[in-house]
């Protein structure tokens, strides 16, 4: 039966592979230039000269490629005693096979069609001729398949560390050779991270005279003071607030990877995903990394993408007030006073003064929630939230513009809640800065914000590719946190001796939140096929590994030793393919987002009506409406007509 199978194999799936329209036998002949003795001590033909002369083309190398892979994956489920048959036996791959033949046999019946038509129609889509062949391209798949499951568990710690890309002391990840066969491409930088989205209506493309809404604007203070509470975590707060799928996952959005698709973009929008790297390259270089030097820092930096224009892009505008009229600041890593939101709402409502006039003959952007929101929080850089004070509030200088207004920030900080922690604390500026407090959530994560199309994301790093360490003590490394083990299993991680948890099991990305054992399976399995797929060469992989074990059973011509070097040659063309697509693609989603963050700058130095934010006081304070007359009428600048 087995003789029989692979015979059938080759006939069917080879042919068909080539395109030709028939083949009179697969024994080995004298034009043979590569065949492959098979389990059954045979030996046969994979290509013969008519075949090589035919497609000896780059475009058609993959043609040679994929019926070579075939021959050597369906010889090792045909032996008893392979590795791979082992950890799934033909049988049980055949009988999956045949179930599936079943269903699309069922899906037939159940068509509006013939069911000859819609039968016809089936095979063509899979590219056979009959059900027999149709069978065993079902059986092909689940072989490669188990095939590729079983290079991923006989691997899977070198794969993982190939994944996250950065050693515990920071360095490059490096294959080595003569153990293990690797991909030769670009890590995926993992980041585990969670967020709360507050939807807002408009693009984001109106970069100083944008609105939202008074429902938005109660959301958005609502949010940052249930967070700065201290009584709720912040996957609380995210299940009950945020305006997306994440909220059931207590704002959970996963592993966010550096993989840029064909079409140019980032698993998550610019603002969300570049806000991130821009942060935590900036904070990561305060940080306490346990390396010899600073190599640690470069790897990540050149995996996200950053370069030197980049990196000194967000060097020279780390945590500039919100409000500093200068350019940097304006397109950089900037702090938001949490007074901002608390505000929001007690101005969310205040359309009219006091009198009952229309502030600006009913125009949006004069409201005074509005004049907040482009000032502070209309801006496509990232953020964070801390105990800074604002200019105050009474003080108009008449003929000041509204630059000159903007640009004074007033000493001194708030007393805050015990979310807020000590920015020195923290690391993300030195010890000679001038501190301040940022809101964290219950981990002492700092919250970071950055306004999208889709609104106002509020996001924290679970784990950063910058925890790179050693896992002693309470710390717990990458390759630790990337387990794909769940608590049940003994070679869950633990904390060590040195500690206070000794032990116990450590937190990783299966049990960060302590849920159900399904859904730790879940996350583990999801984790798998992460580290499985994030490699699109994989498949060469197997290819290489497979014909390693199987040279001695292949025999060549000098054309066969030709072929073969032709798809060695294809294989690593494909790989530095690859590689220069994602160091391109990364730079090019840097300059998009550069690009938007210039002409935001651009808009806001230049907008001619920004409305001071201490105008909105004359708007609940009738006596300082009178104090300040001139500056609220026509001319003035907070002028606003009357109704």
């Amino acid at each position: 039966m087995k003789k029989s199978k692979l015979s059938i194999s080759l006939v069917a799936s080879f042919v068909a592979a080539l395109g030709m329209s028939s083949c009179s036998s697969v024994k080995s002949s004298d034009t043979s230039i590569l065949s492959f003795k098979g389990y059954d001590g045979a030996t046969y033909d994979i290509v013969t000269d008519d075949m090589y002369a035919e497609y000896q083309t780059t475009d058609n190398i993959t043609k040679f490629y994929d019926q070579i892979l075939e021959v050597m994956i369906r010889n090792e489920f045909s032996k008893d005693d392979s590795d791979l048959a082992k950890k799934k036996s033909y049988a049980t791959i055949k009988q999956e096979a045949e179930d599936r033949v079943s269903d699309e046999k069922q899906k037939a019946e159940d068509s509006s069609e013939s069911y000859k038509t819609a039968w016809n129609n089936i095979l063509e889509s899979y590219g056979v001729e009959s059900e027999k062949e149709l069978l065993e391209h079902f059986i092909y798949e689940g072989e490669k398949e188990a095939a590729e499951d079983w290079y991923y568990e006989a691997n899977k710690d070198n794969l993982t560390k190939e994944y996250i890309g950065v050693t515990d002391e920071g360095k490059a990840y490096e294959v080595s050779e003569d153990d293990y066969i690797g991909g030769k491409i670009n890590s995926k930088m993992p980041y585990h991270i969670r967020h709360i989205l507050v939807n807002t209506s408009g693009s984001g493309s109106e970069y100083s005279v944008d609105t939202i809404s008074e429902d938005n604007a109660k959301k958005l203070s609502r949010v940052a003071i249930r967070l700065a509470g201290g009584k709720e975590t912040f996957g609380d707060v995210a299940k009950a607030e945020s305006d997306d799928g994440s909220a059931s996952k207590f704002g959970d959005v996963g592993i966010m990877t550096n993989s840029v698709s064909d079409d140019g973009k980032l698993q998550m929008v610019n603002e969300f995903q570049l806000g991130i790297y821009a942060f935590d390259t900036m904070f990561g270089a305060n940080k306490d990394v346990k390396t010899e030097d600073s190599k640690g820092n470069d790897v990540v930096r050149d995996s996200l993408g950053i370069s030197t224009v980049v990196s000194n892009f967000v060097k020279s505008s780390a945590f500039a007030p919100a409000d500093d009229k200068s350019g940097t600041s304006i397109a950089g890593l900037t702090r938001v006073p949490y007074s901002v939101f608390e505000d929001l709402a007690d101005y969310a409502e205040t359309e009219e003064d006091e009198a009952g006039y229309d502030v600006s003959d009913g125009k949006e952007q004069i409201f005074p929630r509005n004049i907040l929101w482009n000032k502070y929080l209309n801006r496509h850089n990232p953020f964070i939230i801390t105990d800074n004070k604002r200019v105050s509030e009474t003080t108009i200088v008449k003929n000041q513009t509204s630059a000159d207004y903007e640009g004074y920030i007033a000493s001194g900080s708030l007393t805050v809640g015990p979310r807020f922690v000590s920015a020195k604390e923290l690391g993300i500026i030195g010890s000679s800065a001038t501190d301040f407090k940022v809101l964290c959530d219950e981990n002492k994560n700092p919250i970071i914000g950055v306004r999208s199309t889709y609104g106002i994301h509020l996001m924290i790093i679970q784990k950063s590719v910058l925890d790179f360490n050693k896992g002693e003590g309470d710390d717990v490394s990458l390759e630790e946190y990337y387990t794909t083990y769940v608590p049940s299993d003994s070679d869950f991680p633990k904390y060590d001796k040195s500690s206070s948890k000794a032990g116990q099991n450590k937190a990783t990305y299966v049990n960060y939140m302590n849920t159900s054992t399904s859904d730790y399976r879940s996350r583990s399995d999801e984790l798998k096929d992460a580290i499985k797929s994030y490699d699109s060469t994989y498949e060469y992989r197997l290819y290489e590994v497979l014909y390693k074990m199987n040279k001695n059973s292949f025999d060549l011509t000098d054309a066969g030793k030709e072929l073969i070097d032709n798809i060695d040659n294809y294989i690593e063309v494909q790989r530095t393919d690859k590689l220069y697509k994602q160091a391109s693609g990364m730079e090019r989603v840097w300059d998009t987002f550069l690009e938007l963050i210039e002409a935001q700058n651009t808009t806001r130095q230049n907008a001619k009506r920004r409305i001071p934010e201490g105008c909105i006081v004359g708007f609940k304070d009738s006596d300082f409406l009178k104090d300040n007359e001139e500056e609220y009428k026509e001319g003035g600048t907070c002028y606003y007509g009357k109704k």
